[in-house]
């Protein structure tokens, strides 16, 4: 195969059959200049920071990130479940952003787990105050809660997996580490 040749204004750019590709610059004008002095620019790409799930067993501060709904068929039929996801503040974890989640079957009802789990977290006090109105869950989501992180191993993975098993309002619980301050807030 012969070498292919394709132009525009500015570029030269020749493609070979092994695909490497070279950037020819020419022409003389004032843009053109510009361009010449931008090549030996470094060229910088941000590395987003990953989510990691592997945290410790402990107390400790979160703020819930986003909810997420979705359908659960179950022996007693198909209902709705919903996925609250937290992201820890948990200084000691430097090149990740440590995350955590649980699942709900999407019921307000008393006793349920969902239930139980938010009246820990807003109070049982929110609970009655504002029974037999609606919910709305996007409103909690930047909220910080006191979260009790569980491992339970999941057969199948190597590593246990960590479980909220409660939540409480910010300051209730003796942590396993003090949250770092984030810039910017008061």
């Amino acid at each position: 195969m012969e070498m292919a040749q394709l132009y525009n204004y500015r570029f030269g750019l020749y493609c070979s059959e092994s695909m490497s590709i070279m950037l020819i610059i020419s022409g003389n004008n004032a843009a053109d200049d510009n361009n010449r002095s931008n090549i030996n620019m470094p060229i910088e790409v941000h590395i987003p920071l990953e989510n990691s799930f592997n945290l410790d067993e402990g107390n400790y501060r979160g703020r819930l990130q986003t909810l997420s709904r979705k359908p659960n068929r179950c022996a007693k039929g198909p209902n709705e479940e919903i996925r609250l996801l937290f992201e820890m503040n948990i200084p000691s974890i430097k090149n990740r952003i440590p995350m955590t989640g649980r699942n709900f079957a999407l019921s307000l009802k008393g006793g349920t787990e969902l239930r139980r789990f938010l009246e820990g977290w807003l109070g049982k006090k929110f609970f009655d105050a504002n029974g037999g109105k609606s919910l709305d869950l996007e409103a909690l989501v930047g909220r910080e809660a006191d979260l009790v992180l569980i491992h339970f191993q999941q057969v199948g993975y190597p590593k246990p997996m960590t479980f909220i098993q409660s939540a409480f309002p910010p300051g209730s619980l003796e942590l396993t580490e003090e949250p770092a301050a984030k810039e910017g807030k008061d």
